[in-house]
């Protein structure tokens, strides 16, 4: 019984279920936008869901990286500029205190993507075959 409840409360396993219900909302919304209800609705909201997590997943990583920083900042500036306000902190201050996401979430939300990517790849040989 202690093994079960530390794997439920290891953060792999509440960010890879926080991801595999997110990837369940996106199904569902899909599938009630499209309201197509037979197989190939099944294989269009699983793809949409599929691709919205992975796209997630890697927009995550790129905004761990820096890539947003600038434009974020800049936005910032402008319309605190707008305001009559300064930044509290200079571009390089902002972007050294800056959190990064954890490596624990970027891996659990790609695991939830290969999830969904696995039964998509059942579901469309369903399909073919």
């Amino acid at each position: 019984m202690k093994k079960f409840k530390n794997f439920i409360k290891n953060k792999y396993f509440i960010f890879t279920s926080l991801g595999l219900i997110l990837g369940a909302l996106f199904f569902g919304f899909s599938l009630l936008w499209s309201m197509r209800f037979d197989l190939i609705g099944f294989i269009d909201a699983l793809t949409l869901a599929t691709l919205l997590l992975f796209a997630l997943t890697w927009f995550l990583y790129v905004a761990n990286h820096g890539l947003f920083d600038l434009v974020i900042y800049g936005t910032q500036q402008f319309f605190r500029g707008l305001a009559g306000k300064r930044m509290p902190m200079s571009f390089f201050e902002y972007t050294t205190s800056k959190r990064k996401t954890p490596k624990n979430i970027l891996i659990s939300f790609t695991i939830a993507g290969g999830v969904y990517a696995l039964a998509l790849i059942i579901l469309f040989l369903i399909y073919i075959l």
